[in-house]
């Protein structure tokens, strides 16, 4: 490489690096839903030995390899922003020195030693790879391990080179016949890159389809009457991979020992462990389910997809790719004058991209190769083009439609008002964490929680499978000194019963004590279990919301539905029903309810229905109800109800049903859409002894 190619790449590579921290920087902190259910937790669990404690407590994600996830556990628990989010920038950012490198090694077969303004052009379209700047800064392992694939991706281009008799040696100052004799040395290069492939899919099982991609492009792209050559670089690739994937085999070994799969819980089809369903387990929400609906992705892309991501991006990269490649193809003799490197790097592309949309279809699986686009558009416009200026307006024209339809998704970011090491914004209540306890975690995300609770406690996934829910019980039972306690979001209320069923809780048995606390995310609380016999108080302890206060609810409160966004004077019910779900059943006694509050509209004194019920699954509407009629103006408005006689095993819903909801926009009001009927300013239920 002259002095003038490696100024030339160096000042590509530092400006994209400097772009990508000021971009890290003003998207503010890391809030991915992945993050806050697992990625945290599970590098504070490996470095904790909480595998010997806690049950799925992230849920199915706690059963994948954590080692990458160390990385973002340390940064976040002693870094603030933006420190935490460059640190995994920069190992991030190792792709395009490598990037560089496999252009350089791809342009010395495309008759270009010197950085020329194609490679430049390619190196631009290669780093217009939206979903590879979606993960920068945050705590997604794909851009974090697709150095490993770039860098075996290299020492497979490079190894071509040396081994083909058709080019000079990789610095392009040594004759063929030495280039004959540097085969053995690079057999070195083959053997580590099967060891980079093997280790990248032992962090993350979907890289394997990279493994995969590298072996049949070296398979492939050897020449047919050297065969034996081909095969000895072809054991030498799996050792290296065997190896590679060795360093992380211990987390294989745990699951295999504990949970009876290697690979638990997925393929468990294969694997027949009695810990989970017997099935092979795929989120089919990621499927293409013809060769038609791939090509509708293909076109969407262009301009915005979400068929293979749950946000949606835009790049016609991927559509151009696929389109060139088969007119490449029909230029046969130009294409069998590119020889076996540009060979060699266009099938692992394709067959790597062939594999994805097969096996996978997420859209952050396949980054590694979205790197890798640019410079395949520059290899195959080489088999279609034929002069350099043809070559670099084609490569402009493709750029500049790529950067006019380029979409980043954003997976979710939050500026902290000051640097802090807390990134979640979480207010944990002190007295939560200064206890150790049984922790039954309903839902997700929650378990970038648990950490910042007592570090004795343990920790366990309800419903992540109906075995491991039955291992939670016997846990729950062995454990008998520890109390229990419920974690789980407020936007889950409604199912929390429900679900404390599965593990052999009910409210008819047993009183729940909760405190609410809040992050940058939403509201949460963690509700103490004792039982019902012992906890009379808190059933009977009235219930009191000030609907103009900011302050958390209280702790016989799990949640209040169907109302709209908070207001100075109050909130407005925005729907049909308003329901208060109660963290306890309601005393057998007579109940005296006071509401505050104004009617909407067409709603002044028509008849709200207050009614009591039940979250029992068998339970059907309102088993006491009355009347009740509100004013344009607020006013306070009382009713009685008496569950002496009720039938009910367990009342423990408030409700009121608005008899006409309407927006403001209807009454030519305002703009305003929402559906509303009663203006509630407080309320108050009390038992009446």
């Amino acid at each position: 490489m002259s002095l003038k190619g490696t100024v030339g790449r160096w000042i590509f590579i530092l400006p994209v690096a400097l772009l990508a921290l000021v971009f890290v920087y003003r998207r503010g902190q890391d809030q991915n839903w992945d993050l806050q259910n697992y990625h945290y937790y599970a590098g504070y669990a490996l470095l904790n030995g909480r595998q010997l404690t806690d049950l799925a407590a992230a849920g199915i994600q706690s059963f994948l390899n954590p080692l990458s996830n160390v990385l973002v556990y340390l940064s976040l628990s002693h870094l603030s922003f933006p420190a935490s989010a460059w640190v995994i920038t920069l190992l991030q950012l190792l792709s395009l020195p490598l990037l560089v490198m496999i252009s350089t090694q791809l342009g010395s077969r495309l008759g270009s030693a010197r950085f020329s303004v194609a490679e430049l052009l390619a190196l631009c379209l290669s780093v217009l790879a939206p979903l590879w700047w979606s993960e920068l800064g945050t705590s997604f392992s794909s851009s974090l391990t697709a150095p490993l694939m770039l860098g075996a991706l290299y020492l497979g281009v490079r190894s071509s080179l040396a081994d083909s008799a058709e080019t000079i040696a990789v610095d392009g100052n040594v004759g063929i016949g030495y280039a004959r004799q540097l085969p053995r040395a690079h057999d070195y290069g083959i053997l580590l890159a099967g060891g980079l492939l093997g280790f990248a899919a032992g962090l993350k099982l979907t890289n394997a389809l990279f493994a995969i991609g590298f072996i049949a492009a070296l398979a492939c792209s050897a020449p047919l009457h050297d065969w034996r050559r081909s095969g000895v670089l072809l054991i030498k690739a799996g050792i290296g991979m065997f190896a590679g994937f060795g360093l992380t085999a211990w987390w294989n070994v745990y699951l295999l020992q504990v949970w009876d799969s290697p690979l638990f819980p997925w393929y468990n089809g294969l694997f027949k462990s009695p810990y989970f369903d017997t099935g092979n387990f795929r989120d089919m929400r990621w499927y293409f389910a013809s060769l038609a609906e791939f090509a509708r992705f293909l076109v969407d892309a262009v301009t915005g997809s979400g068929k293979t991501s749950e946000v949606a991006f835009a790049d016609a990269r991927l559509l151009l790719l696929v389109l060139i490649a088969p007119l490449a193809l029909r230029i046969k003799k130009r294409y069998g004058e590119l020889g076996r490197p540009l060979l060699f790097f266009m099938l692992f592309v394709m067959v790597s991209l062939v594999l994805w949309a097969r096996m996978f279809a997420y859209q952050r699986y396949l980054i590694p190769i979205e790197l890798l686009f640019g410079l395949a558009l520059w290899v195959l416009l080489s088999c279609v083009v034929r002069s350099g200026k043809a070559m670099t307006l084609s490569l402009g024209l493709i750029l500049a439609l790529a950067a006019a339809t380029f979409k980043i998704p954003d997976w979710g970011h939050v500026r902290p008002a000051q640097p802090q090491v807390n990134a979640f914004g979480l207010n944990l209540p002190p007295a939560l964490a200064a206890t150790p306890a049984q922790y039954l975690v309903l839902s997700s995300p929650l378990g970038f929680i648990l950490p910042f609770l007592h570090p004795d406690s343990r920790f366990y996934g309800v419903q992540t499978a109906p075995q491991i829910d039955a291992l939670i019980r016997a846990a729950l039972a062995a454990q008998a000194n520890l109390p229990v306690r419920v974690l789980s979001a407020r936007s889950n209320a409604a199912h929390l019963w429900s679900q404390l069923q599965q593990v052999g809780f009910t409210p008819q048995r047993d009183a729940l004590a909760c405190s609410h606390f809040r992050s940058y995310f939403e509201q949460y609380m963690i509700c103490g279990i004792t039982p019902r016999q012992s906890a009379t108080g808190l059933a009977a302890a009235p219930v009191e919301i000030d609907l103009r206060s900011r302050d958390l609810l209280p702790s016989t409160v799990l949640d209040v539905l169907g109302l709209s966004a908070q207001e100075n004077w109050g909130r407005w019910s925005d729907g049909r029903t308003v329901k208060l779900l109660l963290a306890n059943c309601l005393p057998a006694s007579k109940l005296d309810i006071s509401i505050r509050g104004h009617a909407f509209g067409p709603n002044v004194g028509q008849s709200v229905q207050l009614g009591l019920e039940s979250t029992a699954p068998d339970a059907a509407g309102a088993v006491l109800s009355t009347s009740l009629f509100f004013a344009g103006d607020d006013r306070d408005v009382s009713a009685s109800l008496d569950n002496r006689g009720s039938t009910a095993a367990c009342l423990n819903i408030l409700s009121l049903t608005i008899p006409k909801p309407t927006s403001p926009a209807q009454l030519g009001l305002g703009a305003d859409n929402r559906a509303l009927g009663l203006g509630m300013v407080s309320l108050t239920l009390k038992a009446v002894p």
